[in-house]
């Protein structure tokens, strides 16, 4: 995965990015971020297609670890 990934294509991502102001971020930003912010993440509304995108990065960018801070 070598593009930027839209934030606003998924709705957890893009509440953990609060703080950032740019539409795209690479795969390893979004990787980092999931893993830094977990626990704000509301698991009872995340979307299949965001799901699948984290496990995507899990296993790309994570070498199939996903640790969260």
């Amino acid at each position: 995965m070598k593009t930027k990934i839209d934030r606003t294509l998924y709705p957890e991502l893009d509440l953990l990015l609060w703080d950032r102001a740019e539409r795209y971020i690479t795969p390893k930003e979004a990787f980092a971020t999931y893993e830094k912010r977990w626990r704000y993440l509301n698991s009872e509304t995340i979307t299949d297609r965001e799901q699948a995108l984290i496990a995507q990065l899990t296993n790309t960018i994570g070498h199939g670890h996903f640790l969260v801070a």
